[in-house]
């Protein structure tokens, strides 16, 4: 049992964490406050991708924005499944969290780890060899395709990165700490940001340098995240080592979470046909839709905040038993 003190009281030389519970107190307030951190983060991911897209049109040139854009919505179907699983695991891990079940909670984060490592794996080799072909069914002009596929190649190397902070996060909301995921996306921006002058501006490495700053930034967030998780009281922590999948869990996992990743591509999906159509209509329209499309996104943000938010605090109160 969590005792009521979960990961509040820490030995030396542990940081203590922002872990809590949900279910105490006004529910709209808790709600609302929970949902604002959520809300900054992705904000700032979608700034600092945004930001990207500026630096490669102005110091690269539109036909790397277009090939960069090319490719926006083919990661954003391929990693959608993997958001989605991460759902589930922030449902059960935040079931688990409110019911006070430490061994369950444990087994939920070791599962989420290595399922993320071994699907990272796949993803990259599919993305690794796929990537000419996709490009090719969305239509992508001649004359950008060399840069879309070195893009999209080294984007592929970071993979690991994108899946395991997707998928770790939703264990971080579960523990009922926004305010955390907030600040590893901080990080991150301002890395990518950081990585985009050096590289595009002074470095001058073009789409290979733009590719880097988004890669390596997504994995400076993804291991702050891991190293979150950690450092967590030593019986309920992620133990990098151990590589171990509880089937069961993995399986009331996959209940929740594919569904809503099968969601989250179909979306995407749907868009993929309308790329390949503003592809067809040369590199102008290309790079202009990228543009457009980071703008849109705007928009939905505080409905996933929103959204998450209900999530985490439903699935703790259940876990509790505190159905009303």
């Amino acid at each position: 049992m969590f005792d009521g003190r979960m990961m509040t009281e820490r030995p030396q030389g542990k940081k203590k964490s922002g872990a809590r519970k949900l279910t105490e107190g006004s529910v709209w307030k808790i709600i609302v406050l929970f949902a604002l951190p959520l809300l900054g983060s992705s904000l700032v991911q979608q700034m600092y991708s945004t930001i990207d897209l500026i630096f490669v049109g102005r110091f690269i040139g539109k036909g790397a924005a277009a090939a960069v854009g090319s490719g926006d919505l083919l990661l954003t179907c391929l990693i959608g499944l993997f958001t989605g699983i991460s759902v589930g695991s922030g449902v059960i891990a935040a079931h688990s969290f409110g019911n006070d079940d430490r061994e369950r909670f444990h087994q939920v984060i070791q599962t989420v780890y290595t399922f993320g490592l071994f699907g990272s794996l796949v993803l990259f080799a599919v993305g690794e060899v796929m990537t000419p072909l996709f490009l090719k069914w969305l239509d992508t002009p001649p004359e950008i395709m060399p840069m879309a596929v070195t893009y999209l190649r080294i984007y592929f190397c970071g993979i690991f990165a994108i899946v395991s902070y997707n998928l770790c996060s939703g264990v971080v909301r579960a523990l009922g700490d926004s305010a955390s995921a907030f600040r590893f996306q901080v990080m991150g921006g301002l890395a990518n940001i950081a990585g985009d002058f050096v590289f595009i501006v002074i470095l001058r490495w073009g789409i290979v340098g733009a590719a880097l700053a988004t890669a390596l930034s997504q994995t400076l967030s993804a291991l702050i995240t891991i190293r979150y998780l950690t450092r967590l009281d030593e019986d309920i922590a992620l133990r990098l080592t151990e590589f171990t999948i509880d089937k069961r869990l993995l399986g009331q996992v996959m209940k929740i979470g594919i569904p809503s990743g099968i969601q989250s591509m179909i979306i995407s999906f749907s868009n993929l046909f309308i790329q390949n159509i503003i592809n067809g209509l040369g590199v102008d329209s290309m790079a202009a839709f990228a543009a457009y499309l980071k703008v849109e996104l705007f928009v939905y943000y505080p409905i996933i905040a929103y959204g998450q938010a209900l999530v985490t605090y439903t699935a703790q109160n259940m876990g509790a038993g505190k159905v009303d």
